[in-house]
């Protein structure tokens, strides 16, 4: 079944939201509860209530979260219409202004590309971490290092070249001066 004849009467307008962390996100995990409910339970229950249809599921340098989520999601709403698109947030190695803030610019996946794709190209996508003299890829960062962790922009899309081809990724939009947002998808 084609999954866009859900559609009958031409153009609709979905909103989309591709830039949401999750609980356990690697930096600034802001999600708590104070009743005692289960964090993710109470996140995957706003997410399937939304009148947002399609997210990308964000975390720093990592596809881990992306899982974890659609797993729990799936096993609480098998039957949702929701679309999830893995997001990968990188820091890039420049800043924009005299403080020094860096720039970070995110990957969007396919959501249909398997995840072991995703997680071979962030084990050949090298930091600025090293250790023990060697340069620590993204899969390899401990969540300590991911405070400081950062890539080029040059390794990026090398990486994505080598591992996906020139012909899958649409260039660079930014949105502010602090955010930029490729959208990468396999065709």
């Amino acid at each position: 079944m084609n999954p866009y004849s859900i559609y009958k009467k031409g153009s609709t307008w979905l909103k989309w939201d591709l830039h949401l962390h999750t609980p356990n996100t690697k930096l600034s995990d802001c999600y708590k509860t104070n009743d005692g409910t289960d964090v993710w339970e109470k996140f995957i229950t706003i997410i399937e209530n939304s009148d947002i249809q399609v997210y990308g599921i964000t975390d720093y340098f990592s596809i881990d979260n992306y899982v974890c989520f659609l797993e729990k999601f799936k096993a609480q709403y098998p039957k949702s219409k929701k679309i999830f698109f893995p997001n990968i947030e990188f820091r890039l190695d420049v800043s924009v202004n005299k403080n020094a803030e860096e720039v970070n610019i995110h990957v969007i996946f396919d959501n249909e590309l398997h995840i072991d794709e995703i997680k071979d190209f962030l084990s050949r996508l090298p930091t600025n971490i090293k250790q023990n003299g060697a340069t620590i890829n993204c899969n390899n960062l401990t969540n300590e290092q991911i405070n400081t962790a950062a890539i080029t922009c040059e390794q990026l899309e090398e990486c994505l070249i080598d591992k996906f081809g020139t012909k899958i990724w649409a260039p660079l939009k930014t949105i502010d001066f602090q955010q930029i947002y490729p959208i990468y998808i396999k065709y």
